[in-house]
């Protein structure tokens, strides 16, 4: 599922 915390974390995951 897409989870608001799941958005977060590959928002953070793009910073690679």
């Amino acid at each position: 599922g897409e989870s608001k915390v799941e958005r977060q974390v590959l928002k953070q995951n793009r910073k690679k």
